[in-house]
């Protein structure tokens, strides 16, 4: 099952559960009893399968390492129109999408089915076994996966909650047993309130500078540029600045 999240009402949700990558062959729309049968089932399905065949070693040429952490693998992935990837495997993984895409996601049967990804748009996916995918965009298809790789679970960092703390910053998009997305959107001067940062991968969408603040009166001045990939060190009290004359976008995966 795929939980798609950005800007979609529960009845679009169901839908789009229809289209899920992970059920290429057919997925049903699932309501009532089955669809909670089915969420029950999820929660004992294991979220890391071995990644083979791993996309990096073939397909080396769209698939590029942009973050290697313990809890995280971070991918870059570059389309050209027409071209098509070897089958190939992922662990539960949250997609980003950057650019609006059209593409054709091949399952282990040989089933094909056409999607069309909208830019911004970000969804978590359970494993995926031998799949590929043929852009059939004009243009470059370009996404970021962001890979679960330890689901052991480490205790929260204890502080507030961003969203609650700095609603007019952050918004979560994404969140279940095995990570939360949250969107990150600071106008030109805006700071935030202190809040928790847990660990994290983080995609920059629209740049600038920031500054991090620390309870004892530290700072650090990070310079983002679109389409960076990073981490942020963790902190159970952290707050931001933005020193930049326009928006800065960032999608921040936390992993649990």
């Amino acid at each position: 099952m795929i939980w798609i999240m950005e800007h979609l009402t529960k009845a679009r949700l169901l839908l789009t559960l229809s289209l899920s990558l992970a059920c290429l062959s057919g997925c049903k729309e699932e309501t009532g009893n089955e669809a909670e049968q089915t969420a029950a089932a999820n929660e004992e399905r294991p979220i890391r399968l071995a990644i083979s065949p791993d996309p990096l070693q073939v397909a080396p040429d769209q698939y590029h390492l942009a973050l290697d952490a313990p809890y995280t693998r971070v991918l870059s992935v570059l389309q050209e129109p027409g071209t098509a990837d070897p089958p190939h495997s992922h662990p539960a993984s949250v997609f980003h999408i950057v650019d609006d895409i059209q593409v054709e996601f091949v399952e282990e049967s040989g089933r094909s089915r056409p999607l069309n990804l909208h830019a911004g748009l970000t969804f978590f996916a359970d494993p995926i076994v031998n799949q590929s995918m043929r852009s059939v965009s004009e243009q470059p298809s370009r996404l970021v996966i962001f890979e679960v790789h330890d689901t052991s679970g480490t205790e929260a960092l204890a502080g507030p909650d961003p969203v609650a703390a700095a609603a007019d910053v952050y918004k979560a998009v994404i969140d279940n047993r095995y990570v939360r997305v949250l969107e990150a959107r600071f106008a030109p001067g805006q700071s935030s309130a202190m809040h928790a940062l847990q660990r994290n991968a983080v995609y920059v969408r629209e740049g600038g500078q920031l500054r991090l603040q620390l309870p004892d009166g530290s700072n650090q001045e990070l310079q983002l540029t679109a389409g960076d990939l990073r981490t942020i060190d963790p902190a159970a009290q952290i707050s931001f600045e933005s020193l930049s004359d326009s928006e800065v976008h960032l999608i921040i995966v936390e992993f649990k």
